[in-house]
């Protein structure tokens, strides 16, 4: 059945095709589970204790067939080179760093371009720079205050695709946040903030590489477990889970 809706990229009204949340070639094949909040959360929903089965994959119907075909060619197959380099250190765990042979510039292109792709509001969408930063291949105009987090995911049994929320981080400090986690990578976004935690890897800076540079990236980014909810409030969740995991993969 033909899904219409917002193209969660350039904003048109138009049919939207499945787009794969991390691409396929990123470990995201075959069948899988869903679980959403009320399945796992509220235990006065129908839904609790169930979940749903997508025979394809992670993903959703975001974007317009232009806008999944562009960001696919200019970005993706980028973002699974870079997934498939972490998978392969993931046997090597005694190197205090390894060196990356990636793109940066278009990882973090792709990286944004899920984030969008996640979005269940029109907050991104109604944020013009943060379109046309991913619509132009070329852009290093990164949205203003909007800031990227890396680490190490490695439990495959586990996935979060979060869109979307609010959080408080203090009294009076509301933090917008997205988050996905499909093993390998973790990524974490938020607007107007430092780091959720200082174990997390900034890679916003990745914005000024060259567009076309593969280059060396040495790093360190720590194995971190998912929070229950990060919904819950960033700053104790991520403290409890990094308290307990202090161990470091690269």
């Amino acid at each position: 059945m033909k899904k219409y809706g917002r193209c969660r990229l350039c904003g048109e009204h138009r049919e939207l095709t499945f787009e794969h949340i991390p691409p396929q070639g990123a470990f995201n094949k075959g069948s899988i589970r869903l679980h959403g909040y009320d399945n796992m959360f509220n235990e006065q929903s129908v839904l609790y204790g169930k979940s749903s089965k997508s025979p394809r994959g992670a993903g959703r119907h975001t974007l317009c067939a232009q806008c999944q075909t562009r960001t696919g060619s200019w970005y993706a197959r980028y973002y699974i080179d870079f997934a498939h380099e972490m998978h392969r250190n993931l046997s090597d765990l005694k190197q205090p760093h390894h060196t990356y042979h990636i793109s940066p510039f278009k990882v973090l292109k792709h990286a944004l371009t899920m984030f969008a792709s996640l979005e269940s509001t029109d907050y991104l969408l109604d944020i013009p720079k943060y379109r046309a930063y991913l619509l132009n291949p070329s852009s290093r105009e990164m949205p203003d205050g909007c800031n990227v987090y890396l680490y190490c995911h490695i439990d495959q049994g586990v996935s979060r695709l979060n869109g979307w929320s609010v959080q408080s981080d203090g009294p009076g400090h509301m933090v917008q946040c997205w988050e996905m986690a499909y093993a390998p990578i973790g990524l974490v976004m938020c607007f107007y903030r430092g780091k959720p935690h200082p174990y997390l890897k900034c890679i916003t800076d990745w914005c000024s590489y060259g567009e076309d540079e593969i280059a060396e990236v040495r790093m360190r980014p720590f194995v971190l477990t998912i929070p229950k909810d990060f919904r819950e409030g960033m700053s104790a969740n991520y403290d409890k889970v990094f308290d307990i995991n202090k161990r470091q993969i690269f």
